[in-house]
């Protein structure tokens, strides 16, 4: 492998010989199936990332920043269920806010995650929201701009050239629904893309 590609392991043919009840299954590598909980990343400052995109297309949220409840607590993005009942970020009259969710596997650490795109991100990479773009088998780079750590995150799409193993897409609702603790159908899931 060339300098500077990023590393992804080779896997081979999957070879299982199941014979029977307690039969030997072998395999020439392990499998890279997603964990149950994955880390949503997105860019610090003087921090960029480069991940390599395992999903065809971003999915899309309307969320709410939820403040830190006590001290040593950190806020956090909630999605906003579309209930202004129900919903916790729309009872305490918290604005609406648009983010996308790449399905991700970063090739320093070799797992699967979750990029994090802010509206910013993609009103300058449009390709990421483009619906007749395939995003899979290329690396997305996240950058974020001046000099707050809530500044603004810029994105570009870049080729992968290497000929190494391109990870299984990702359930992103799935992960996300999990990680939120919500179930599945609570979810509006009318507005996935952004007027930008």
């Amino acid at each position: 492998m060339r300098k500077g590609r990023p590393h992804l392991p080779a896997l081979g043919r999957k070879r299982t010989n199941r014979v029977g009840k307690g039969s030997i299954a072998w395999d020439d590598a392990p499998e890279f199936g997603p964990k149950k909980y994955v880390r949503v990343l997105s860019p610090k400052l003087k921090k960029d990332l480069r991940l390599l995109i395992c999903n065809r297309r971003l999915v899309g949220v309307w969320t709410h920043y939820m403040e830190a409840v006590g001290p040593g607590h950190k806020g956090k993005t909630q999605p906003c269920t579309g209930h202004r009942v129900m919903c916790a970020g729309c009872l305490r009259k918290r604005a609406r806010r648009w983010k996308g969710y790449l399905g991700c596997w970063a090739p320093k650490v070799g797992e699967y995650c979750i990029a994090e795109v802010t509206l910013e991100a993609a009103r300058s990479c449009h390709d990421l929201i483009n619906p007749d773009v395939d995003l899979r088998g290329r690396l997305v780079y996240l950058q974020r701009m001046g000099d707050s750590a809530n500044g603004p995150v810029m994105a570009k799409l870049l080729p992968y050239e290497a000929e190494t193993y391109l990870p299984d897409e990702l359930d992103v609702v799935g992960a996300l629904t999990r990680l939120w603790g919500y179930e599945s159908d609570a979810w509006s899931g009318d507005d996935r893309k952004p007027a930008v």
